[in-house]
């Protein structure tokens, strides 16, 4: 349960987490409860939002992966599998009809 809770921090997050739990330990220190409680919640979210989990990447077939942080590391022109048939095309077209905005399997709108 415990390993659950405590997660890798990435290194650039720990600056902000620093400052928000110095401002806090200040507001306790100097009795402002009106101000304390909400740089708590800050703190904490702070963890929260800088916390970097171990991922989980599924290597089944036919499983469209897309990054959750927008972070694109790779653009490659690839062909698409010859088992999909005609609703697979080089532009990012799926089978299930997903495509970029804008775009016709292939056409612009």
């Amino acid at each position: 349960m415990l390993a659950n809770f405590f997660v890798p921090i990435l290194d650039d997050g720990w600056r902000f987490i620093a400052l928000f739990a110095a401002a806090t330990l200040l507001a306790a220190l100097t009795g402002l409860a009106w101000l304390f409680w909400p740089l708590l919640v800050l703190t904490l979210w702070s963890i929260y939002f800088f916390r970097d989990p171990p991922r989980g990447v599924p290597q089944d077939d036919g499983v469209l992966i897309a990054p959750a942080d927008g972070l694109v590391q790779m653009v490659v022109d690839a062909v698409p599998p010859a088992d999909r048939g005609p609703g697979v095309c080089g532009l990012g077209c799926a089978a299930g009809g997903v495509r970029p905005i804008g775009m016709t399997c292939g056409s612009p709108v």
